[in-house]
Protein backbone atom coordinates (compact mmCIF):
# COMPACT_ATOMS: atom_id res chain seq x y z
CA UNK A 1 0.00 0.00 0.00
CA UNK A 2 1.43 3.30 -1.34
CA UNK A 3 -0.17 6.76 0.59
CA UNK A 4 0.98 9.78 -1.19
CA UNK A 5 0.57 13.55 -1.19
CA UNK A 6 0.49 15.56 -4.49
CA UNK A 7 -0.95 18.23 -6.58
CA UNK A 8 -3.90 16.89 -8.32
CA UNK A 9 -3.61 18.61 -12.16
CA UNK A 10 -6.83 17.24 -13.68
CA UNK A 11 -8.72 19.74 -11.64
CA UNK A 12 -7.41 23.65 -11.97
CA UNK A 13 -9.68 26.36 -11.10
CA UNK A 14 -10.39 29.40 -12.30
CA UNK A 15 -7.42 31.02 -10.67
CA UNK A 16 -4.48 28.89 -11.76
CA UNK A 17 -4.79 27.29 -8.32
CA UNK A 18 -4.83 23.05 -7.99
CA UNK A 19 -5.49 21.15 -5.09
CA UNK A 20 -3.51 19.11 -2.80
CA UNK A 21 -4.67 15.53 -2.41
CA UNK A 22 -3.93 12.67 -0.47
CA UNK A 23 -3.59 9.24 -2.79
CA UNK A 24 -3.90 5.67 -1.71
CA UNK A 25 -2.78 3.10 -4.09
CA UNK A 26 -3.54 -0.85 -3.27
CA UNK A 27 -3.33 -3.92 -5.61
CA UNK A 28 -4.05 -1.50 -8.65
CA UNK A 29 -6.72 0.07 -6.84
CA UNK A 30 -6.66 3.81 -5.77
CA UNK A 31 -8.63 6.54 -3.94
CA UNK A 32 -8.11 9.97 -4.19
CA UNK A 33 -8.72 11.95 -1.00
CA UNK A 34 -9.19 15.62 -1.33
CA UNK A 35 -7.63 18.07 1.58
CA UNK A 36 -9.40 21.73 0.70
CA UNK A 37 -5.84 23.08 0.10
CA UNK A 38 -4.95 25.08 -3.11
CA UNK A 39 -2.00 26.25 -4.35
CA UNK A 40 -0.53 27.30 -7.64
CA UNK A 41 1.70 24.50 -9.62
CA UNK A 42 4.47 26.69 -9.46
CA UNK A 43 4.33 26.77 -6.11
CA UNK A 44 4.10 22.70 -5.50
CA UNK A 45 7.61 20.69 -4.64
CA UNK A 46 7.21 17.44 -6.39
CA UNK A 47 10.58 15.75 -4.89
CA UNK A 48 9.37 17.27 -1.41
CA UNK A 49 5.60 16.43 -1.81
CA UNK A 50 4.88 20.17 -0.30
CA UNK A 51 4.42 23.49 -0.99
CA UNK A 52 7.49 25.48 -0.96
CA UNK A 53 7.96 29.19 0.18
CA UNK A 54 7.04 31.26 -2.77
CA UNK A 55 3.54 30.79 -1.10
CA UNK A 56 2.87 32.91 1.08
CA UNK A 57 1.24 30.53 3.30
CA UNK A 58 3.16 27.64 2.49
CA UNK A 59 3.39 26.58 6.66
CA UNK A 60 -0.17 26.74 6.87
CA UNK A 61 -1.05 24.90 4.17
CA UNK A 62 1.79 22.34 5.07
CA UNK A 63 0.26 21.94 8.49
CA UNK A 64 -3.00 21.10 7.35
CA UNK A 65 -2.35 18.94 4.64
CA UNK A 66 0.16 17.16 6.85
CA UNK A 67 -2.47 16.41 9.44
CA UNK A 68 -4.96 15.08 7.11
CA UNK A 69 -1.90 12.83 6.21
CA UNK A 70 -1.20 11.53 9.28
CA UNK A 71 -4.73 11.15 10.22
CA UNK A 72 -5.31 8.72 7.29
CA UNK A 73 -2.35 6.64 7.76
CA UNK A 74 -3.07 6.83 11.09
CA UNK A 75 -6.38 5.20 10.47
CA UNK A 76 -4.86 2.98 8.27
CA UNK A 77 -2.17 1.96 10.14
CA UNK A 78 -5.18 1.02 13.42
CA UNK A 79 -6.99 -1.02 10.63
CA UNK A 80 -4.18 -3.00 9.64
CA UNK A 81 -3.15 -3.91 13.22
CA UNK A 82 -6.27 -5.20 13.77
CA UNK A 83 -6.98 -7.45 10.72
CA UNK A 84 -3.15 -8.90 11.99
CA UNK A 85 -4.43 -9.41 15.96
CA UNK A 86 -7.70 -10.92 14.42
CA UNK A 87 -6.21 -13.18 12.31
CA UNK A 88 -2.84 -14.03 13.88
CA UNK A 89 -3.74 -17.54 15.03
CA UNK A 90 -5.57 -18.45 11.82
CA UNK A 91 -3.17 -17.86 9.64
CA UNK A 92 -0.25 -19.51 11.48
CA UNK A 93 -2.69 -22.41 12.44
CA UNK A 94 -4.01 -23.09 9.02
CA UNK A 95 -3.02 -26.20 6.93
CA UNK A 96 -2.03 -26.70 3.84
CA UNK A 97 -4.81 -28.74 2.30
CA UNK A 98 -7.65 -25.76 3.43
CA UNK A 99 -9.50 -25.35 0.56
CA UNK A 100 -9.76 -21.84 1.88
CA UNK A 101 -6.95 -19.89 1.25
CA UNK A 102 -5.67 -18.14 4.49
CA UNK A 103 -6.07 -14.50 2.25
CA UNK A 104 -9.44 -14.85 1.63
CA UNK A 105 -9.74 -16.07 5.54
CA UNK A 106 -8.55 -12.66 6.23
CA UNK A 107 -10.70 -10.73 4.26
CA UNK A 108 -13.87 -12.73 5.31
CA UNK A 109 -12.74 -11.96 9.36
CA UNK A 110 -12.52 -8.28 7.80
CA UNK A 111 -15.64 -7.91 6.60
CA UNK A 112 -17.33 -9.84 9.24
CA UNK A 113 -15.57 -7.85 11.70
CA UNK A 114 -16.04 -3.98 10.00
CA UNK A 115 -18.79 -3.04 12.53
CA UNK A 116 -16.46 -4.34 15.43
CA UNK A 117 -14.12 -1.92 17.00
CA UNK A 118 -10.42 -2.01 17.38
CA UNK A 119 -8.12 -3.98 19.40
CA UNK A 120 -6.06 -2.45 21.81
CA UNK A 121 -3.36 -3.14 23.84
CA UNK A 122 -4.36 -4.92 27.50
CA UNK A 123 -4.84 -2.45 29.67
CA UNK A 124 -4.18 -3.08 34.18
CA UNK A 125 -4.78 0.07 34.91
CA UNK A 126 -6.54 3.22 34.60
CA UNK A 127 -3.41 5.23 33.36
CA UNK A 128 -3.06 2.62 30.40
CA UNK A 129 -6.25 4.18 29.48
CA UNK A 130 -4.52 7.76 29.43
CA UNK A 131 -1.56 6.15 27.57
CA UNK A 132 -3.77 4.99 25.18
CA UNK A 133 -5.44 8.22 24.23
CA UNK A 134 -2.15 10.27 24.25
CA UNK A 135 -1.04 7.30 21.45
CA UNK A 136 -4.09 8.14 19.51
CA UNK A 137 -4.33 11.33 19.63
CA UNK A 138 -2.62 13.45 16.51
CA UNK A 139 -3.05 16.80 17.20
CA UNK A 140 0.21 18.30 19.01
CA UNK A 141 -1.89 20.52 21.29
CA UNK A 142 -4.32 17.91 22.62
CA UNK A 143 -1.18 15.51 22.75
CA UNK A 144 -0.15 17.89 24.84
CA UNK A 145 -3.43 18.34 26.94
CA UNK A 146 -3.11 13.88 27.76
CA UNK A 147 0.06 14.64 28.37
CA UNK A 148 -0.60 17.29 31.32
CA UNK A 149 -3.78 15.06 32.58
CA UNK A 150 -1.11 12.02 32.87
CA UNK A 151 1.60 13.89 34.35
CA UNK A 152 -1.21 15.02 37.37
CA UNK A 153 -2.78 12.04 37.51
CA UNK A 154 0.51 10.35 38.15
CA UNK A 155 1.43 12.22 40.65
CA UNK A 156 -1.66 11.88 42.27
CA UNK A 157 -2.61 8.40 41.86
CA UNK A 158 -0.03 6.78 40.39
CA UNK A 159 -1.08 4.27 38.02
CA UNK A 160 -4.39 4.85 39.41
CA UNK A 161 -7.18 1.96 40.69
CA UNK A 162 -6.83 -1.08 38.61
CA UNK A 163 -9.72 -1.46 36.01
CA UNK A 164 -11.30 -4.33 37.69
CA UNK A 165 -11.35 -1.85 40.83
CA UNK A 166 -12.67 1.13 39.05
CA UNK A 167 -15.38 3.22 41.11
CA UNK A 168 -17.31 6.13 41.74
CA UNK A 169 -15.40 6.95 44.85
CA UNK A 170 -12.46 7.11 42.87
CA UNK A 171 -13.97 9.79 40.45
CA UNK A 172 -15.30 11.38 43.11
CA UNK A 173 -11.97 11.53 44.98
CA UNK A 174 -10.40 12.48 41.76
CA UNK A 175 -12.74 15.67 41.34
CA UNK A 176 -11.81 16.72 44.77
CA UNK A 177 -8.79 16.36 44.22
CA UNK A 178 -8.79 18.70 41.51
CA UNK A 179 -10.72 21.52 43.62
CA UNK A 180 -8.01 21.22 46.19
CA UNK A 181 -5.28 21.69 43.44
CA UNK A 182 -6.72 24.19 41.34
CA UNK A 183 -9.29 26.52 44.15
CA UNK A 184 -8.77 29.25 41.59
CA UNK A 185 -8.31 27.92 38.31
CA UNK A 186 -11.37 26.85 37.03
CA UNK A 187 -9.71 26.39 33.36
CA UNK A 188 -7.77 23.71 34.35
CA UNK A 189 -10.58 22.16 36.45
CA UNK A 190 -12.68 22.32 33.16
CA UNK A 191 -9.90 20.52 30.95
CA UNK A 192 -9.05 18.30 33.19
CA UNK A 193 -12.47 17.19 33.94
CA UNK A 194 -13.56 17.12 30.40
CA UNK A 195 -10.10 14.84 29.27
CA UNK A 196 -10.92 12.69 31.91
CA UNK A 197 -14.39 12.13 30.44
CA UNK A 198 -12.69 11.93 27.42
CA UNK A 199 -10.39 8.89 28.66
CA UNK A 200 -13.28 6.89 30.67
CA UNK A 201 -15.68 6.54 27.08
CA UNK A 202 -12.55 5.18 25.64
CA UNK A 203 -12.15 3.00 27.76
CA UNK A 204 -15.96 1.54 27.30
CA UNK A 205 -15.27 1.56 23.72
CA UNK A 206 -12.54 -0.82 24.03
CA UNK A 207 -13.95 -2.55 26.50
CA UNK A 208 -11.59 -2.45 29.31
CA UNK A 209 -14.40 -0.45 31.25
CA UNK A 210 -17.78 -1.38 31.86
CA UNK A 211 -20.70 -0.02 29.57
CA UNK A 212 -22.38 -0.05 33.33
CA UNK A 213 -19.94 2.22 34.37
CA UNK A 214 -21.91 5.21 33.93
CA UNK A 215 -20.03 7.75 36.41
CA UNK A 216 -18.63 10.51 34.78
CA UNK A 217 -17.19 14.24 36.53
CA UNK A 218 -19.89 17.09 35.42
CA UNK A 219 -18.21 19.55 33.85
CA UNK A 220 -16.72 23.18 35.40
CA UNK A 221 -18.17 26.06 33.69
CA UNK A 222 -15.52 28.14 31.68
CA UNK A 223 -15.67 31.46 31.81
CA UNK A 224 -13.72 33.05 29.02
CA UNK A 225 -11.10 35.12 30.43
CA UNK A 226 -11.12 38.55 30.40
CA UNK A 227 -8.92 40.16 27.74
CA UNK A 228 -10.85 43.50 27.30
CA UNK A 229 -8.70 46.28 27.62
CA UNK A 230 -10.47 50.10 28.24
CA UNK A 231 -9.76 52.77 25.81
CA UNK A 232 -8.18 54.47 28.43
CA UNK A 233 -5.39 51.61 28.26
CA UNK A 234 -5.30 51.06 25.04
CA UNK A 235 -4.34 55.27 24.48
CA UNK A 236 -1.56 54.90 27.31
CA UNK A 237 -0.06 51.65 25.67
CA UNK A 238 -0.17 54.43 22.25
CA UNK A 239 1.59 56.90 24.15
CA UNK A 240 3.87 54.92 25.49
CA UNK A 241 4.84 53.34 22.53
CA UNK A 242 5.95 56.95 21.10
CA UNK A 243 7.80 57.98 24.41
CA UNK A 244 9.51 54.72 23.95
CA UNK A 245 10.37 55.58 20.40
CA UNK A 246 12.01 58.78 20.72
CA UNK A 247 14.93 57.05 22.78
CA UNK A 248 15.14 54.07 20.60
CA UNK A 249 14.09 54.86 17.17
CA UNK A 250 15.05 51.54 15.58
CA UNK A 251 12.93 49.59 17.65
CA UNK A 252 15.71 47.71 19.28
CA UNK A 253 14.76 47.50 23.17
CA UNK A 254 12.60 44.63 23.70
CA UNK A 255 10.04 47.19 25.64
CA UNK A 256 10.13 49.25 22.56
CA UNK A 257 9.24 45.89 20.13
CA UNK A 258 6.74 44.77 22.57
CA UNK A 259 4.40 47.66 22.66
CA UNK A 260 4.88 48.23 18.17
CA UNK A 261 3.80 44.64 17.99
CA UNK A 262 1.07 45.20 20.04
CA UNK A 263 0.38 48.17 18.22
CA UNK A 264 0.94 46.35 14.98
CA UNK A 265 -1.65 43.75 16.16
CA UNK A 266 -4.11 46.19 16.01
CA UNK A 267 -3.72 47.37 12.63
CA UNK A 268 -3.91 44.05 10.96
CA UNK A 269 -7.16 43.28 12.50
CA UNK A 270 -5.91 41.60 15.53
CA UNK A 271 -3.86 38.38 13.69
CA UNK A 272 -3.37 35.98 16.08
CA UNK A 273 0.46 36.13 17.38
CA UNK A 274 0.98 32.21 15.44
CA UNK A 275 -0.09 34.26 12.23
CA UNK A 276 1.68 37.59 12.83
CA UNK A 277 4.70 35.63 13.51
CA UNK A 278 4.42 33.86 10.39
CA UNK A 279 4.40 37.20 8.14
CA UNK A 280 6.70 37.47 5.23
CA UNK A 281 7.90 41.13 4.11
CA UNK A 282 7.11 40.12 1.00
CA UNK A 283 3.43 39.58 2.21
CA UNK A 284 3.20 42.88 2.55
CA UNK A 285 1.80 44.57 -0.52
CA UNK A 286 2.43 48.73 -0.64
CA UNK A 287 0.15 50.84 -2.89
CA UNK A 288 -2.22 53.96 -3.29
CA UNK A 289 -5.67 54.44 -2.51
CA UNK A 290 -7.50 56.76 -3.84
CA UNK A 291 -10.02 57.87 -0.77
CA UNK A 292 -12.42 60.21 -2.97
CA UNK A 293 -14.84 61.96 -0.51
CA UNK A 294 -13.97 60.25 2.30
CA UNK A 295 -13.08 63.02 4.92
CA UNK A 296 -12.05 59.95 7.34
CA UNK A 297 -9.65 58.89 4.90
CA UNK A 298 -8.15 62.31 3.96
CA UNK A 299 -6.80 62.32 7.77
CA UNK A 300 -4.29 60.25 6.80
CA UNK A 301 -3.71 61.19 3.54
CA UNK A 302 -2.99 63.57 0.81
CA UNK A 303 -4.51 65.15 -2.21
CA UNK A 304 -7.68 62.70 -1.84
CA UNK A 305 -5.07 59.41 -1.75
CA UNK A 306 -3.19 57.63 0.83
CA UNK A 307 -0.83 54.70 1.40
CA UNK A 308 -2.16 52.02 2.45
CA UNK A 309 -0.66 48.20 3.13
CA UNK A 310 -2.69 44.93 2.25
CA UNK A 311 -2.05 41.24 3.23
CA UNK A 312 -4.10 38.12 2.22
CA UNK A 313 -3.23 35.31 4.51
CA UNK A 314 -4.41 31.88 5.98
CA UNK A 315 -5.09 31.82 9.76
CA UNK A 316 -3.14 29.37 11.21
CA UNK A 317 -6.31 27.65 13.38
CA UNK A 318 -8.94 27.31 11.23
CA UNK A 319 -7.32 28.05 7.62
CA UNK A 320 -9.86 30.63 7.20
CA UNK A 321 -8.94 33.08 4.50
CA UNK A 322 -7.85 36.58 6.49
CA UNK A 323 -7.86 39.81 4.12
CA UNK A 324 -6.19 42.23 5.59
CA UNK A 325 -6.04 46.31 4.32
CA UNK A 326 -5.09 48.92 6.23
CA UNK A 327 -3.35 52.92 6.19
CA UNK A 328 0.58 52.41 6.30
CA UNK A 329 0.91 56.13 7.68
CA UNK A 330 0.04 54.84 11.48
CA UNK A 331 2.79 51.94 11.74
CA UNK A 332 5.29 53.66 9.39
CA UNK A 333 7.65 53.72 11.74
CA UNK A 334 6.86 49.65 13.08
CA UNK A 335 6.84 49.00 9.21
CA UNK A 336 10.39 50.82 8.24
CA UNK A 337 12.27 49.35 11.50
CA UNK A 338 10.98 45.89 11.29
CA UNK A 339 11.98 45.95 7.86
CA UNK A 340 15.44 47.62 7.44
CA UNK A 341 18.06 45.74 6.03
CA UNK A 342 15.85 42.49 5.44
CA UNK A 343 15.49 40.38 2.15
CA UNK A 344 11.97 39.91 1.20
CA UNK A 345 11.56 36.52 2.06
CA UNK A 346 12.79 37.30 6.22
CA UNK A 347 9.65 36.86 8.21
CA UNK A 348 8.71 40.44 9.75
CA UNK A 349 8.83 40.21 13.25
CA UNK A 350 11.81 38.49 14.46
CA UNK A 351 10.63 35.40 15.94
CA UNK A 352 11.92 32.42 13.36
CA UNK A 353 14.72 32.58 10.98
CA UNK A 354 14.33 31.81 7.65
CA UNK A 355 17.41 30.29 7.12
CA UNK A 356 16.63 27.12 9.53
CA UNK A 357 14.17 24.63 8.96
CA UNK A 358 11.83 23.96 12.46
CA UNK A 359 9.34 20.33 13.54
CA UNK A 360 5.78 21.31 14.23
CA UNK A 361 7.36 21.24 18.06
CA UNK A 362 10.15 23.77 17.25
CA UNK A 363 8.04 26.04 15.74
CA UNK A 364 5.27 26.55 18.64
CA UNK A 365 7.77 26.02 21.39
CA UNK A 366 9.82 29.06 19.63
CA UNK A 367 6.32 31.12 19.10
CA UNK A 368 5.81 30.33 22.74
CA UNK A 369 8.70 31.46 24.04
CA UNK A 370 9.34 34.51 22.16
CA UNK A 371 5.65 35.90 22.73
CA UNK A 372 5.80 34.86 26.68
CA UNK A 373 9.60 37.08 26.30
CA UNK A 374 7.28 39.83 24.54
CA UNK A 375 4.53 39.92 26.89
CA UNK A 376 7.05 40.31 29.79
CA UNK A 377 8.23 42.90 28.49
CA UNK A 378 5.18 44.73 27.15
CA UNK A 379 3.86 44.50 30.88
CA UNK A 380 7.18 45.74 32.30
CA UNK A 381 6.98 48.88 30.14
CA UNK A 382 3.51 49.44 31.26
CA UNK A 383 4.36 48.95 34.95
CA UNK A 384 7.43 51.38 34.91
CA UNK A 385 6.47 54.14 33.30
CA UNK A 386 2.83 54.32 34.82
CA UNK A 387 3.67 53.19 37.95
CA UNK A 388 0.81 50.58 38.26
CA UNK A 389 0.13 47.16 37.31
CA UNK A 390 -3.23 45.93 35.42
CA UNK A 391 -5.46 43.59 37.17
CA UNK A 392 -4.37 41.09 34.83
CA UNK A 393 -1.97 40.13 32.93
CA UNK A 394 -1.62 41.40 29.37
CA UNK A 395 -0.80 39.02 26.51
CA UNK A 396 -0.96 39.59 22.92
CA UNK A 397 -3.99 38.00 22.48
CA UNK A 398 -5.18 40.98 23.70
CA UNK A 399 -4.69 42.98 20.98
CA UNK A 400 -7.06 40.78 18.86
CA UNK A 401 -9.59 41.47 21.58
CA UNK A 402 -8.92 44.90 21.65
CA UNK A 403 -9.15 45.26 17.78
CA UNK A 404 -12.75 43.19 17.79
CA UNK A 405 -14.18 46.43 20.75
CA UNK A 406 -12.66 48.59 19.23
CA UNK A 407 -14.45 48.03 15.48
CA UNK A 408 -17.84 47.05 17.39
CA UNK A 409 -18.11 50.34 19.21
CA UNK A 410 -17.92 51.78 15.67
CA UNK A 411 -21.15 50.28 15.12
CA UNK A 412 -19.77 47.96 12.30
CA UNK A 413 -21.95 44.84 11.49
CA UNK A 414 -20.56 41.62 13.22
CA UNK A 415 -20.51 39.78 10.11
CA UNK A 416 -18.00 42.17 8.98
CA UNK A 417 -16.12 41.83 12.17
CA UNK A 418 -16.16 38.18 11.84
CA UNK A 419 -14.35 38.39 8.14
CA UNK A 420 -11.90 40.74 9.46
CA UNK A 421 -10.51 38.83 11.68
CA UNK A 422 -10.38 35.47 9.60
CA UNK A 423 -13.61 33.83 11.64
CA UNK A 424 -15.24 31.02 9.38
CA UNK A 425 -18.59 32.30 7.75
CA UNK A 426 -21.55 31.12 7.33
CA UNK A 427 -23.33 30.48 4.53
CA UNK A 428 -25.99 33.91 4.41
CA UNK A 429 -22.28 35.70 4.89
CA UNK A 430 -20.56 34.19 2.31
CA UNK A 431 -23.56 34.34 -0.36
CA UNK A 432 -25.57 36.93 0.52
CA UNK A 433 -24.26 39.70 2.46
CA UNK A 434 -22.36 42.28 0.80
CA UNK A 435 -18.79 42.27 1.58
CA UNK A 436 -16.54 44.88 2.82
CA UNK A 437 -14.19 46.66 0.26
CA UNK A 438 -10.70 47.06 0.88
CA UNK A 439 -11.52 51.24 0.98
CA UNK A 440 -13.88 50.62 3.64
CA UNK A 441 -11.22 48.47 5.35
CA UNK A 442 -8.94 51.34 5.44
CA UNK A 443 -11.34 53.96 6.93
CA UNK A 444 -12.02 51.58 9.68
CA UNK A 445 -8.38 51.22 10.59
CA UNK A 446 -8.28 55.02 10.25
CA UNK A 447 -10.94 55.73 12.73
CA UNK A 448 -9.48 53.11 15.11
CA UNK A 449 -5.83 55.05 14.95
CA UNK A 450 -7.79 58.48 15.01
CA UNK A 451 -9.62 57.42 17.88
CA UNK A 452 -6.16 55.95 20.16
CA UNK A 453 -3.14 58.00 18.72
CA UNK A 454 -2.36 61.96 20.33
CA UNK A 455 1.22 61.70 19.36
CA UNK A 456 2.51 62.73 16.27
CA UNK A 457 4.28 60.05 15.54
CA UNK A 458 1.51 57.90 15.26
CA UNK A 459 -1.38 60.28 13.86
CA UNK A 460 0.46 62.71 11.98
Amino acid sequence: MNISKELYLNRPLPSGNFPIVIRISHLGKEKIIDTAVYCHRKHWDRFKRAINRHDVAHIIKNNLVDAIYRRIAGKIQDYLDKILADNLELLLNNNDDEKVHPDERVITADRESENQKPNYPKMEFFSDIIRQKISMTSSLNTRRGYECLMNYFKSKFGKGPALDDLSNEFIEQFRKKLEEDYPLTSSMRHLHVARLNAVINLGKNNGCISRNFCSQLPKYPLFPSDRSLSENNLKEIFLLFNHKLKHDPLIRNNETLSLALFILDIAFQGLAPTDLANLRINDLNFSILSSGNNTTIDNFGKANHIEIVTIKTLRHKTGSPVYIATALQPIFHIIKALTKGKDNDDYLIPCFEKKKTYTIEQRQARLANFFHKMSISLNAAFHTYYGYRLDRKVTFYFARHAFCNLVDSLDIPHHIIQYLIGHRITVLEKNYLRRITIAEQVAISCKIFQKLSSVPNLSS
